[in-house]
């Protein structure tokens, strides 16, 4: 398995495998592999490395929905319902909350501070759009 990128979050390492169309380098399947290490209980000052005792992996299915320009994708993880990854500007976020209102099919997520709405469109593409903060 080779992977495009790693992240870890809430405790867990992340590496994620994409495929990509060979004509349009668009994401055509993406899979995250979340990976949980069990450190050894007998790190010692002299060695204070961690030692892993075992590790599970567990394999993710993940859509990636693009913008209608294609600008700008999001990872959704279908299982749990979680956006986890934005991409704009050329760079790939760690989405560090994320919540669903069915109702509008719209996640409300957060970047470090900065907070997006991501809606997903009958065409199954998203608008993804900045919240500005009212200042009071």
């Amino acid at each position: 398995v080779k992977g495009e990128a790693w992240f870890k979050k809430d405790g867990y390492w992340y590496l994620i495998v994409r495929e990509r169309d060979s004509e349009t380098s668009v994401i055509t399947k993406t899979t995250y592999y979340k990976i949980a290490l069990v450190e050894k209980e007998n790190a010692t000052a002299k060695n204070p490395l961690a030692v892993y005792d075992s590790a599970t992996i567990i394999k993710e299915e993940v859509e990636t929905l693009y913008s209608a320009n294609g600008e700008m994708y999001v990872d959704i993880n279908k299982e749990t319902n979680k956006a986890m990854i934005l991409a704009m500007d050329g760079t790939q976020y760690i989405i560090t909350e994320s919540s669903y209102d069915e109702a509008t099919k719209t996640y409300s997520v957060k970047l470090t501070a900065t907070r997006y709405t991501i809606k997903v469109e009958e065409d199954n593409s998203v608008t993804i759009t900045k919240v500005v903060e009212s200042e009071e």
